[in-house]
């Protein structure tokens, strides 16, 4: 079993490794709570083959079988979360929850994703990214369509909303910024908190302007953060690495790095004499690739992009403060200090 090694990081909860061939996060974290009543899993991964077999191989170690599940949550619509949905659920029948937002976006991800495409190389346009940097369309039509079966949720939640599994009691939060109608399960009573990727050990979640992040996903980020940081909190199963306790510890960090960043661009931007966009920001900005610092040019192109739009959401996080100010030029927005 190539991916059964951390079984029951909590009594009751299953770990699933499931592999995302390709990427420098290696897997995403699957997690099962079974109950005499029906399995429930919480995420899914890629619709990739290699995902499905190591999914079959770490459930049927339980003496499970993917027809078996009964209820799946989805923390949020991207596709390591959700992209192996829709052929769970013709397997199994088992009910789709996510929240109402997700549910829009993946209408306009997975369904209109020329669309999304071309709004998204717009906002990158936006940024100021050089031209050879914007990806083919058909690059993202091509890869959605090979790592995404996906269906329409059968239940939407807007949190708030409790929902039982075995002996435990969730409650559902609503945790905007990584994407918009992200969620968290939290049990009070076992101080139990499944984070998705909105609070991650070790590395940080991305969090950039993109066609459905709305204006300023960073604020509504911290302020998710900010919201839910004072949780009694035992343990956090997060979708990427192993779980972890120190919530508080690690919300604080991650607080921490956001100011640090806008203290950076503010940092530059102080020392220039003319405003600048947002490529021109990103590229003097210090970066890490493979656990090192480095330059923005020694990023994969996918993670060039990535970079860029975190930069735009910081730079609009700090236009909101009233630290900067913007104007458009030539197709691009330039920021300067306020």
């Amino acid at each position: 079993m190539p991916y059964y090694n951390d079984p029951m990081p909590y009594p009751g909860v299953y770990r699933l490794k499931l592999p995302l061939a390709g990427s420098p996060l290696k897997y995403v974290n699957g997690y099962l709570l079974p109950s005499a009543s029906g399995h429930l899993l919480i995420d899914t991964g890629w619709n990739t083959e290699d995902t499905d077999i190591a999914l079959a191989q770490q459930l049927e170690a339980i003496g499970l079988q993917s027809a078996d599940i009964t209820r799946i949550v989805i923390t949020h619509a991207h596709i390591d979360h959700c992209g192996l949905a829709a052929k769970l659920m013709r397997r199994s029948k088992a009910r789709l929850i996510m929240h109402a937002i997700e549910e829009k976006m993946t209408l306009l991800r997975y369904r209109r994703t020329r669309r999304f495409a071309h709004d998204s190389n717009q906002l990158l346009a936006k940024g100021g990214l050089d031209e050879r940097y914007l990806p083919d369309p058909q690059e993202m039509v091509d890869r959605f369509a090979r790592l995404v079966d996906f269906a329409a949720p059968d239940v939407v939640y807007r949190g708030g909303e409790t929902l039982t599994q075995a002996e435990f009691e969730f409650q559902i939060l609503w945790t905007p910024g990584h994407s918009p109608g992200h969620i968290c399960l939290y049990d009070p009573a076992h101080k139990l908190f499944f984070s998705g990727d909105h609070v991650l050990p070790g590395i940080t979640s991305h969090i950039g302007i993109g066609p459905e992040s709305g204006t300023n996903p960073l604020d509504d980020y911290t302020g998710s953060l900010k919201r839910f940081r004072d949780l009694a909190v035992d343990m956090v199963l997060p979708s990427h690495g192993p779980p972890f306790k120190g919530f508080a510890r690690r919300t604080k960090q991650i607080l921490s790095h956001h100011e640090q960043r806008k203290a950076e661009i503010l940092k530059i931007l102080a020392e220039q004499t003319r405003a600048l966009n947002a490529f021109q920001l990103v590229k003097a900005m210090t970066w890490h690739a493979k656990g090192r610092p480095a330059g923005w040019q020694s990023l994969r192109d996918f993670d060039k992009r990535l970079a860029l739009t975190e930069v735009m959401a910081h730079l609009e996080s700090l236009v909101t403060d009233g630290r900067l100010l913007k104007q458009d030029s030539d197709g691009a927005v330039y920021y300067q200090p306020g």
